[in-house]
């Protein structure tokens, strides 16, 4: 399940780019792109588990996860 996220978010990364969507180029947009990330994660996470396509191990995982990225973005601000 987690593999799946993953393939998931490379290929959201790849078609923006192929898109022209522009690099973060400073820190704080590079702050505000990570944090965009964790929302597509968490909701994603969300769907997966209401469609009862992804276990309570991995939604624990998940979740586990995405506070400590958030707990580093805190420290990086």
């Amino acid at each position: 399940m987690i593999r799946l996220i993953a393939a998931a978010l490379v290929a959201l990364l790849s078609a923006c780019a192929s898109l022209g969507v522009p690099n973060a180029d400073t820190f704080n947009k590079k702050v505000l792109s990570a944090y965009a990330t964790v929302d597509v994660v968490a909701e994603s996470a969300a769907i997966l588990w209401a469609a009862g396509k992804m276990s309570a191990q991995d939604r624990a995982h998940i979740v586990d996860t995405n506070r400590q990225v958030l707990a580093g973005l805190e420290l990086a601000k």
